[in-house]
């Protein structure tokens, strides 16, 4: 029963983790977070299920939250704009080249990624 309770508020942490706008159904699915040993836990478990997965952390290592981030689309359409609650930002995108900008105290960084089918692209950003 003690197994149950703590994947039950594992889920219950992603849930207050997903991002939700009011145009969800464009929005791609992600989750964003990090901060403590229960919310990296439970961030961790759901990994495998998001091909974008995000690190935003200082040169010294030291983990990072706050941090704008946008993706665009090949053709420069915005297809996420959120702010990372963590140093982990995992998101599920559809097959393509998308561009990644993150945003730190007016310092951006900006990589191009290109997500195919369910094979994870990793990006480390550090300011």
């Amino acid at each position: 029963m003690r197994v149950i309770r703590k994947h039950l508020g594992e889920i219950g942490l992603l849930l207050a983790l997903v991002g939700t706008t009011a145009w969800a159904a464009q929005t791609p699915e992600f989750v964003t977070g990090g901060i403590g040993d229960e919310e990296s836990s439970a961030l961790q478990a759901v990994k495998p299920q998001y091909n974008l997965h995000l690190l935003l952390t200082e040169k010294s290592g030291a983990y990072l939250s706050g941090v704008q981030v946008t993706i665009a689309d090949r053709h420069g359409s915005t297809v996420l704009d959120t702010q990372a609650k963590g140093p982990y930002l995992w998101v599920k995108l559809p097959q393509g080249t998308y561009r990644v900008s993150a945003t730190l105290d007016g310092a951006t960084l900006d990589r191009t990624v290109n997500i195919k089918g369910q094979r994870t692209s990793t990006v480390h950003l550090t300011w």
